[in-house]
């Protein structure tokens, strides 16, 4: 019963698509989007499905403004990996608090002249 308006929407999403591709590019993207409005009304009770399209909302492409590290952070970061791949070879474990703890020192030793509070994130 849950799975027949999915496969309903799906299989006219789908033929839509093919039919406004062929139109222009333009088109087809706003059917899609519009299916994915339907997509959001429907009644659904598979899990599945829900956590595909939560995904699919949590994915898309946000307005953040994206900056690039600079050729000191690059340098940073550069460090900090020989430094994590010597330890490994070695099987010596690096935790998460070692690793922000040596890239505090490397950062240090990289520029002894700058005291701004560095905080090295997990990714």
């Amino acid at each position: 019963m849950g799975y027949e308006p999915i496969l309903g929407a799906a299989t006219n999403c789908e033929i839509g698509l093919i039919k406004n591709a062929q139109d222009d590019y333009g088109q087809a993207i706003f059917f899609y989007d519009k299916a994915l409005e339907t997509a959001e009304t429907l009644p659904v009770t598979d899990p599945w499905f829900t956590n595909v399209y939560k995904s699919y909302k949590q994915n898309e492409n946000s307005n953040k403004e994206r900056t690039f590290p600079d050729e000191f952070n690059q340098q940073l970061d550069q460090k900090v990996y020989e430094w994590f791949a010597t330890q490994r070879s070695k099987n010596i474990p690096t935790a998460g608090p070692l690793t922000h703890e040596q890239a505090g020192q490397i950062r240090q030793q990289l520029d002894p002249t700058n005291d701004d509070d560095f905080k090295a994130s997990n990714g």
